[in-house]
């Protein structure tokens, strides 16, 4: 069994903590926690497999469990899937879910968003390619996503550097450039449509 970790930032004093376990290129087990830093690092919400199915716990500011609910998958693979946690608006949340902080700018917002996005998009290419993972992202650094925008690389780094500081000791620090996206295909396995009848008019 091989376990890859790593710390993805989200936002200020926000960041992601991705750990996850695999055999024979299957996730076993798996962890993402959203912390936010009040003092320390405190978890604000987190998906794993600690009672052998996938789940999710929402967080008190006092580290209590508010919310506990089970995911519907069956695949740990899947669980994982970014497009799978869109479906379930979790997300905007991990984006959203900080503390209380102030109003944005918009492209703040933006950034967010998309570095987020690409975020989620790494987790499953790690899955999918543990060898460069385990080649390229020493265990516990932390993933500074990249682009093509330099304006977007700049506030990415500045970010990194900010929650850094409140990280002891200090991981390494990997930029991971997303050269290219495929186009994305629907996972619906199969489908049924009714047409409803015309309501007549009174």
């Amino acid at each position: 069994m091989t376990e890859r970790r790593y710390v993805r930032d989200l936002g200020l004093g926000t960041h992601c903590r991705v750990i996850f376990r695999q055999e024979r290129g299957r996730v076993v087990q798996f962890t993402v926690q959203v912390e936010v830093f009040e003092k320390d690092w405190v978890p604000v919400i987190r998906f794993d497999t600690a009672h052998r199915f996938a789940h999710c716990d929402r967080y008190r500011a006092d580290g209590t469990v508010v919310k506990h609910e089970r995911l519907v998958v069956t695949d740990f693979n899947d669980a994982l899937d970014p497009r799978l946690a869109r479906r379930n608006g979790e997300l905007g949340n991990m984006v959203q879910r900080v503390s209380e902080r102030p109003r944005q700018a918009e492209v703040v917002k933006h950034y967010e968003r998309l570095n987020a996005e690409l975020g989620y998009e790494f987790d499953l290419f790690g899955i999918e390619h543990p060898r460069w993972l385990e080649q390229n992202v020493p265990n516990g650094a932390v993933v500074v996503m990249q682009t093509d925008d330099p304006d977007f690389n700049k506030w990415a780094l500045k970010l990194t550097r900010y929650n850094g500081a409140a990280r002891k000791p200090q991981p390494p620090v990997v930029l991971v450039h997303v050269r290219e996206l495929k186009r994305r295909k629907s996972r619906i396995a199969k489908i049924e449509a009714t047409i409803l009848p015309a309501r007549k008019r009174a």
